[in-house]
């Protein structure tokens, strides 16, 4: 295994402890104690810094890489069709095929989206409500499949291992993950822990980031579409199960802060 560098130890500082850190006081908090009027401009401003912060540590993190002249393959990022992957990928379309079947039914079942809503309340100020907030939300889920993939499972894998056995790795790596998202309380660090731990395990299983990087795109995209279907839903707006009909051309995102 390759040696680590002085600037590994200071990227994974970044991640383990700066990024969580930055999400519950200048991130999440902004979010919380912004006026009504004021939410839907925070929050499009904090989609646009996140989709600039993770995509420039990734690019730093792989340029740290390129320059030590590491092997891709100790970070996923070699496409390897194993039977794992193969099984596993497999499941995954089965899976997201039952899902995208059920959707209509669900968008229509206003007791199921009152439970959604629920469930999302920790984090309802994140969540989109315009159509144009929709498709900056996806292109955040995009930029948080590729790069969280590459920065907490890839890197991070490849610098515990030097430490730790690969069960520890997938088990540390998954608290980690859990706690750089603290701002949206106990249930969120559980729950996005568990799919840390469930995107590190599929890692380990197929040696490639792929599968995980479009598991975790998917994921925070129907979150971020069922997430406004259920708030518009229980606000008393009509939910258009086609997507973004029911948003007027003309509609912007309100100016940044």
């Amino acid at each position: 295994m390759m040696p680590l560098h002085p600037l590994d130890h200071l990227l994974v500082l970044t991640l383990v402890v700066f990024f969580p850190i930055r999400s519950a006081t200048f991130g999440y908090k902004r979010l919380r104690d912004a006026a009504p009027d004021r939410v839907p401009q925070v929050r499009v401003k904090l989609y646009r810094q996140a989709l600039v912060l993770q995509w420039a540590l990734t690019a730093l993190t792989l340029g740290l890489w390129t320059w030590q002249r590491r092997s891709w393959v100790d970070i996923g990022l070699v496409f390897r069709p194993t039977w794992w992957f193969l099984g596993l990928g497999a499941g995954v379309v089965v899976g997201v095929a039952i899902m995208l079947a059920q959707l209509p039914g669900a968008l229509r079942d206003y007791d199921a989206l009152a439970r959604v809503r629920r469930r999302l309340s920790n984090v309802e100020r994140m969540l989109p409500r315009t159509g144009q907030e929709l498709r900056l939300f996806w292109m955040l889920a995009i930029t948080a499949g590729i790069c969280e993939e590459t920065l907490y499972r890839g890197y991070l894998f490849w610098y515990l291992r030097h430490f730790l056995p690969i069960t520890w790795v997938v088990i540390v790596g998954a608290v980690v993950f859990g706690i750089g998202h603290s701002y949206q309380g106990r249930r969120g660090i559980f729950t996005t822990g568990l799919a840390g731990f469930v995107a590190g395990g599929v890692y380990v299983l197929t040696g490639s980031l792929y599968l995980p990087m479009a598991m975790h795109a998917f994921m925070d995209a129907w979150s971020g579409y069922v997430g406004r279907a259920a708030l518009r839903a229980t606000e008393g707006t009509p939910v258009d199960t086609t997507g973004l009909a029911d948003v007027p051309a003309s509609e912007s995102l309100p100016p940044q802060a």
